[in-house]
């Protein structure tokens, strides 16, 4: 898999007809990024190639069909993300049982984020695109000031990404990922999920 490390995203040497770029924090640099097929998905080449990309951005939770990671182009300590591993375009289209684990799932991480990181705030958010690559996720990202971005509907998400640097902000990541992966077996996290999934199997709504 042919991939380029650069310090910004423009200095990628131009790609020829049918290709594309997917980028991720890491490598030697700030951004590791591969060269791919344009009709393959994010989702999927992460699914298929996850084990190339930087430490930082290995699963801190990952059972069943849903994985929990850092995100992989904002090196912003503690900004995880729960996505359920198969692709979903819209959240109407996620069946109901992942569903209700995703809810949980993000609850739990958001709180063990308070317990173990001292988060105190977060915007969580979904979003829908018009390309058919859209995958279903949820962002927990941390606001490190809630004065200045108390609300999301006023706050400049691209903006506030870019202050962070992956060179400055690499060990906190792995710190952090530590924590939340030491605080999730703790609280017993696979075991809960599962029996959530199976109780859920069980009811005769779904």
């Amino acid at each position: 898999m042919q991939y380029f490390d650069v310090t910004k995203l423009e200095d990628l040497p131009p790609l020829q007809e049918g290709y594309r770029y997917f980028d991720f924090i890491g490598g030697t640099k700030e951004y590791r990024c591969f060269r791919a097929p344009i009709d393959l998905s994010r989702g999927t080449f992460m699914n298929q190639h996850g084990h190339l990309l930087d430490e930082c951005v290995q699963p801190i939770y990952k059972h069943n069909g849903i994985t929990i990671s850092q995100d992989t182009s904002c090196p912003l300590p503690g900004f995880y993300i729960v996505s359920p591993d198969k692709q979903f375009r819209s959240i109407d289209e996620v069946d109901p049982i992942t569903h209700q684990r995703l809810s949980f799932l993000t609850r739990e991480i958001r709180k063990l984020m308070r317990e173990h990181l001292n988060i105190q705030f977060t915007h969580i958010y979904y979003e829908e695109k018009a390309n058919k690559g859209c995958h279903v996720h949820y962002w927990i990202l941390p606001i490190n000031d809630i004065k200045q971005n108390p609300r999301l509907y006023k706050f400049d998400v691209k903006d506030y990404m870019d202050q962070f640097t992956f060179r400055d902000n690499k060990q906190t990541i792995l710190d952090f990922n530590k924590k939340m992966k030491d605080a999730i077996e703790k609280s017993n996290l696979y075991q809960r999920d599962q029996i959530l999934e199976k109780g859920l199997n069980q009811l005769e709504i779904f």
